[in-house]
């Protein structure tokens, strides 16, 4: 998440943010308290409700929003819900995750970055709601799940790899961030969670974004890929 919020400052900040956030980071070794996670963070998953509507399929072209300039990919793991829930126990909510797929949280983010400084909700708004796009496969928990903190992805665009990144260190496990979202809601079967970036995984990240017409490939190993072409 740091390493995103960087990427927003290099990308979109004033010059004299830029010159204050890399002066900062150089004297104390930390970065500005804007750009590191909320409190929350530490406490229990932090999640927002997408929209099940603007989901696309492996290979269908992608359009590209007309309120953007800056469009991003996030290479994500997505929790099938199989079974329906509420207030749960940890075992329920592992039990509950029936398969998993690939999920691409693409992501307008010159809109993000202006709606997190001046939105009412946050930058998880329409920045995020235009477009998502998952995996033809899914692959069974039974087959996956157990190796969740070992899984290794990568991002190819024009197929040339952008990056890589893994599921090792994350702040939560699965079966927490159903069972967080349960609570005091019900999940049913067919409802997708998605995990959040894999660190590195993003155009933010890199400094580099991808363009109409190019072609971009997520991969996870022991689950499949996801492949979607961004229309002219």
């Amino acid at each position: 998440m740091i390493q995103a919020a960087k990427g927003m400052v290099s990308k979109f900040g004033s010059g004299s943010l830029q010159v204050l956030a890399a002066g900062y980071e150089r004297v104390t070794g930390s970065v500005l308290a804007p750009m590191r996670p909320r409190a929350n963070y530490y406490c229990y998953p932090q999640y927002y409700m997408g929209n099940g509507r603007s989901l696309i399929a492996d290979q269908d072209e992608l359009e590209w929003p007309l309120f953007s300039t800056v469009l991003d990919f996030e290479l994500e793991i997505g929790l099938i819900i199989s079974k329906q829930i509420r207030d749960c126990s940890p075992e329920v909510a592992q039990s509950a995750i029936g398969a998993l797929c690939i999920i691409n949280d693409w992501s307008a983010r010159d809109t993000q970055w202006d709606d997190t400084r001046r939105g009412t909700f946050g930058g998880v708004v329409k920045a995020k709601t235009f477009a998502g796009s998952m995996s033809a496969i899914v692959v069974t928990s039974d087959d996956v799940l157990s190796q969740f903190s070992k899984l290794q992805g990568r991002v190819r665009v024009n197929g040339e790899i952008w990056c890589e990144g893994q599921t090792a260190g994350a702040m939560y496990e699965p079966w927490e961030m159903v069972r967080y979202a349960a609570m005091g809601e019900t999940l049913y079967p067919g409802d997708i969670l998605a995990t959040g970036c894999l660190p590195g995984c993003s155009g933010l990240e890199l400094g580099r974004f991808p363009k109409k017409g190019d072609l971009v490939q997520l991969e996870i190993d022991g689950i499949g890929t996801l492949a979607n072409r961004i229309k002219y």
